[in-house]
């Protein structure tokens, strides 16, 4: 199934994208998912803070981590949408098939306040590469099954000191949270 832009819900807390900077907001911070992130990484970890458990919590960490408030999920979800249907082909091409496109693009569409089904949740390694192409930056998953790092598909290569770099952490297998 290929969606045009024109279909995709708008979110009704519509807050536009300006700036990577980080909002101060009541989150929780959650030192006690220290441990389900490899030892080694520990002294590197200087925060962890958690999300709204709902089934979006991957996309409201990956929110808050670009400088919106956790409840732009829907936001979120809506562009990578479009960035999956934008730049269809060369998707088709990284995933191997047009049914796993469409797979990602119909777990991207949810209903504010509907119960979120594990297909509905972020999956990775699969989105990793959406996310980092389209925010333009590197994007760190962090657990004790394995850490991953993205980097964008396309775009203009920056200096060093210019990119963005953004981490998430799975935690108890089916939870993301900011780190």
């Amino acid at each position: 199934m290929y969606v045009s832009s024109s279909q995709l819900p708008i979110p009704s807390t519509n807050v536009p994208f300006t700036t990577f900077k980080r909002i101060k907001a009541p989150f929780t911070k959650v030192f006690s998912y220290i441990n389900q992130f490899p030892p080694e990484l520990h002294c590197y970890i200087n925060d962890i803070i958690d999300v709204v458990p709902d089934g979006n919590c991957g996309f409201r960490a990956l929110a808050a981590l670009l400088g919106q408030e956790e409840h732009n999920w829907a936001q979120i979800r809506i562009d990578l949408a479009k960035e999956l249907q934008e730049f269809h082909h060369e998707y088709v091409a990284l995933y191997g098939s047009i049914e796993r496109v469409n797979q990602l693009l119909d777990s991207l569409y949810t209903i504010p306040g509907m119960l979120v089904t594990p297909d509905k949740w972020m999956s990775l390694p699969d989105m990793g590469y959406l996310i980092a192409t389209k925010f333009k930056l590197v994007f760190l998953v962090l657990s004790n099954c394995g850490c991953i790092t993205f980097f964008p598909l396309r775009g203009h290569t920056s200096p060093m000191r210019n990119h963005k770099i953004i981490a998430v952490g799975l935690v108890n297998s089916c939870h993301f949270v900011q780190v």
